[in-house]
């Protein structure tokens, strides 16, 4: 009895209960069934079984029956086969798995699921997440709660930085299924319009660094989207990023997008910002910012832009691409602040689009020996500005200028 039991138990682990493609139900003395195909020719002695884990002899002692199929797997491909695959029908898949013990094709049908909705209340349970807020996050012991080994601030910290995952899961999801998909672009402007749509519904305060984060990775369109949203916020992390994309982002149609927004923000800290960047010993940046002057018609601009106009060493004292924005961001520190219960927490407003890492090991951006001496788009700018067009002789502009000089800001 003794070796018939450990026989059984040596099965068992050679087995790993691992159910295979198609065949039988052979359930063991034990009570175990083990699935697998048996052989048609087997000799009275045992049976030859085919699992994913190779072939081998099971003992006739050790079978109490042998059923013939289907397996667990043939019937999970049968259901899926049923009926159209919906949100809702992956969902009753799921269940069926989890009832039927194959815990991986659970997990499978409720990620599928989320493909389809990302939204889905149930589906979002299933995977694991609660609400916190307006936002999902993946479940944790004591989500809610102080933990033994943190202070009130280390607590709202982390309750903060959950709230961000639980927006840049949504974004992602938004983007995947409505933006960037395969499905996306098969099924064309409805299916971007509602992903735009979706995006634009997203007003929380601590949705907008989860927007720029995961929509900076998209395609044109996507980043399309975020320019919208931010361009839909008053608050200081929205301008800022606008102003970051105007220059930074890598695509001319996408920061001219951007542009043209931050031109109709009635905010005198843009133009502080955008003279700033003007002022920086990066080219790049100077002649992106001369442009985005340009669309916003700043007067106070020009005397910067008449210096900018040929090309020169930067002065000692000019900052390099890193430097200069940490100045930008200091014109827009506003935080962002979150509710916590009854507690409130600030997340940082910092510039959280791409950009800023191609300047970070450089120190400048020296002028090619071919390039000519004077900045195009800075002259563009000052004709834009004025209305008259002097070229690229610095006299005629500073005798327009002196002749001309901007009106003073309110409170200045």
């Amino acid at each position: 009895m003794a070796k018939t039991t450990l026989r059984i138990a040596g099965i068992c682990l050679m087995l790993g209960l691992i159910p295979a493609t198609r065949g039988d139900n052979i359930y063991l003395n034990n009570g175990t069934m083990v699935e697998g195909r048996t052989a048609p020719d087997d000799d009275a002695s045992a049976v030859e079984l085919t699992t994913p884990s190779g072939k081998l002899l099971v003992p006739r002692s050790v079978i109490a029956r042998i059923v013939p199929g289907p397996t667990r797997l043939e019937l999970y491909e049968q259901e899926k086969s049923a009926q159209p695959l919906t949100t809702s029908r992956h969902l009753e898949i799921a269940q069926w798995c989890r009832d039927n013990g194959l815990i991986e094709k659970e997990r499978e049908e409720i990620r599928r699921a989320l493909e389809i909705d990302p939204t889905h209340v149930a589906a979002l349970e299933a995977a694991g997440y609660v609400p916190l807020g307006d936002v999902w996050i993946k479940a944790q012991a004591d989500a809610d709660r102080f933990k033994p080994s943190e202070n009130e601030q280390a607590y709202t910290d982390r309750v903060v930085r959950q709230l961000l995952q639980g927006w840049q899961l949504q974004v992602r999801a938004i983007r995947e299924s409505w933006l960037r998909s395969a499905s996306a672009r098969k099924s064309g402007p409805a299916t971007s319009a509602e992903g735009k749509a979706r995006i634009l519904k997203l007003s929380e305060p601590l949705a907008l660094p989860a927007i720029c984060k995961v929509l900076s990775d998209s395609n044109d369109h996507g980043r399309r989207v975020m320019v919208e949203a931010l361009a839909a916020s008053p608050l200081d992390v929205a301008i800022l990023n606008l102003v970051a994309l105007s220059v930074l982002d890598e695509d001319d149609d996408i920061r001219r997008t951007a542009g043209e927004a931050v031109a109709t923000i009635p905010d005198p800290r843009i133009g502080s910002a955008l003279r700033l960047i003007l002022r920086s010993r990066e080219d790049q940046l100077i002649r992106r910012a001369a442009t985005m002057l340009g669309l916003s018609r700043d007067r106070q601009a020009v005397a910067d832009l008449i210096t900018a106009l040929g090309i020169a060493p930067p002065p000692q004292d000019a900052l390099d691409a890193m430097k200069t924005f940490d100045r930008v961001a200091d014109m827009f520190d506003e935080p962002i602040r979150v509710a916590i219960g009854a507690r409130g927490a600030q997340y940082p407003s910092a510039v959280y689009v791409p950009g800023l890492e191609q300047f970070r090991t450089r120190k400048g951006s020296p002028r090619r020996q071919r390039e000519p001496a004077v900045r195009t788009e800075v002259q563009e700018a000052l004709i834009a500005i004025t209305g008259q067009n002097y070229g690229f002789d610095t006299e005629l502009w500073n005798a327009w200028l002196f002749k001309n000089p901007p009106l003073p800001r309110l409170g200045q």
